[in-house]
């Protein structure tokens, strides 16, 4: 008498990528399912039951196809930031975003101490990934935004709410 599951030898791609279709709209479920029939099917071939692993052969479409929309901050959108973050009392973050923004990488920015890495108008660092010294000349607004602050700090400093120390996380 046959029960409601089928026989693995009696499986055929096309029934298992049917089964597998029914996750169409859960991608990551789907590739749960798929992974679980594969192992299943590596040990009936360890038990001599077939001699191929079907699963192998289905090729399911990627779960992260869906292009994710980028967005890329205008010259605009970085002056609010900076202007925003002065009028909450926060003046070092947007010198960051801005400094980020002009001139490199952003975990470099909490390494920068001055007058070590910022003299003359110019940025010089280690980057934290090759270890390599970069020299960038600040922009006019980095230029302006660090005329306006002390000069016998980190550029960037503690968090001027919590007064503890700002970290890349």
């Amino acid at each position: 008498r046959e029960s409601r599951h089928p026989h693995i030898k009696r499986l055929t791609t096309a029934g298992i990528t049917a089964f597998l279709n029914k996750w169409r709209e859960t991608p990551r479920t789907r590739k749960h399912y798929k992974a679980v029939l594969s192992k299943i099917y590596q040990v009936a071939i360890e038990e001599n039951m077939v001699e191929k692993n079907l699963v192998r052969e289905i090729k399911l479409p990627k779960s992260h196809s869906r292009k994710k929309r980028i967005r890329v901050w205008t010259v605009e959108a970085i002056e609010l930031f900076a202007q925003t973050a002065d009028a909450i009392g926060l003046p070092n973050v947007g010198t960051a975003v801005v400094i980020a923004w002009d001139s490199f990488r952003q975990t470099d920015i909490f390494l920068l101490q001055e007058p070590r890495d910022y003299k003359d108008g110019k940025f010089r660092f280690f980057t934290s990934k090759t270890q390599e010294l970069v020299q960038v000349r600040a922009s006019a607004r980095a230029v302006e935004r660090l005329a306006k602050r002390p000069k016998t700090q980190l550029l960037l400093t503690v968090n001027d709410l919590t007064k503890m120390k700002w970290t890349k996380d």
